[in-house]
């Protein structure tokens, strides 16, 4: 049977940038086979920057509330591990094995590190991925809700625009792509330093075209390959570009 076409088709490489040998590794994975996997891996984008923020967490005060992220975090690795094995038994089409679910652990030990430490940057950046585990599982609805939270609670937080970015991303899986839209704008003018601008760019473009927005898409497809020459998102927006052709040329808003 043909494989789902993802909701929400995102590059994942980038993320490999910085991280733990082990993170990259699992990127190569998601890459090969997100067309297979869907959207609900997206949150792993966002997940990013906080693991660049360990070191950081390190040096905090409240060592305590560290280590118990750290922890967390090591259950956040062992999650992406055995969600790893489950998909190459999904994606193995002469494999017998029946499939394989896996519980994640880590979403409720940052659930504790944040009910334990609330006033520390651990506590903040735990309430962080509580939010990204529920979007890689699919919990759109309540990563809305974690986000929206995060960002309300604590803006000046340096992960505030990957949390904007994923609260953009929860709200285009639940079918809300205007309001998506409206706020990868928001970001796009609030951090403009934004280190995943490329992907903000490439996102735009997206939803704009999910609104037959087909002008304002080229010109967001055209941004990313002129503005971001390196970008992952580059070559993506080349191929986006060719089915918007198509799409314009057939008239019926669906690549032939």
């Amino acid at each position: 049977m043909a494989a789902k076409k993802p909701k929400n088709n995102i590059d994942l490489r980038v993320i490999s940038e910085e991280q733990p040998k082990f993170v990259s590794s699992f990127v190569r994975l998601l890459t090969k086979h997100q067309d297979i996997l869907g959207y609900t891996l997206v949150g792993v984008l966002v997940a990013a920057a906080v693991i660049i923020l360990m070191n950081y967490n390190k040096n905090m005060k409240n060592q305590e509330a560290s280590v118990s992220l750290q922890s967390a975090f090591k259950l956040y690795q062992q999650d992406l591990a055995a969600s790893t094995i489950s998909f190459k038994t999904e994606t193995d089409a002469d494999s017998a094995n029946p499939e394989v679910k896996v519980e994640a652990k880590s979403p409720g030990a940052f659930q504790s590190v944040f009910d334990n430490y609330p006033g520390t940057y651990s506590g903040q950046n735990a309430l962080y991925m509580v939010a990204v585990s529920d979007l890689n599982t699919g919990a759109a609805d309540k990563a809305l809700d974690t986000f929206d939270r995060f960002l309300s609670e604590y803006p000046k937080n340096p992960l505030a625009p990957s949390a904007a970015l994923g609260k953009a991303t929860a709200l285009f899986n639940l079918n809300r792509t205007a309001e998506s839209l409206q706020l990868l704008n928001q970001i796009e003018a609030d951090y403009p330093n934004f280190k995943l601008m490329d992907v903000v760019v490439y996102e735009k473009a997206i939803r704009q075209e999910a609104l037959d927005q087909w002008d304002e898409a080229r010109t967001s497809y055209q941004l990313v390959i002129d503005r971001y020459p390196d970008s992952s998102w580059k070559t993506m927006s080349e191929t986006a570009l060719k089915k918007l052709d198509k799409k314009q040329t057939t008239g019926s808003g669906e690549a032939a």
